[in-house]
């Protein structure tokens, strides 16, 4: 987990210099894959939660189901 704080911590845009102003993507590096797969995790796990009811997705059949379907 260390690793992907730090990746996330890291994750910014560039600045262009000529016009002065922020880039609309982000810096494409070890950190932008990182802050990819946390959105992907986090947009599926709220869909499956979504669809599961009221009683939400238990986390570990979460990253169970993630796993199997990576593949």
């Amino acid at each position: 987990t260390k690793i992907l704080t730090d990746h996330l911590h890291n994750y910014r845009r560039d600045f262009d210099k000529v016009s002065g102003v922020w880039k609309n993507a982000p810096k494409h590096d070890a950190s932008s894959h990182a802050a990819d797969a946390v959105r992907t995790l986090a947009v599926n796990y709220l869909d499956m939660s979504m669809a599961s009811g009221e009683g939400g997705v238990n986390i570990q059949s979460f990253f169970s189901w993630l796993v199997y379907n990576s593949y």
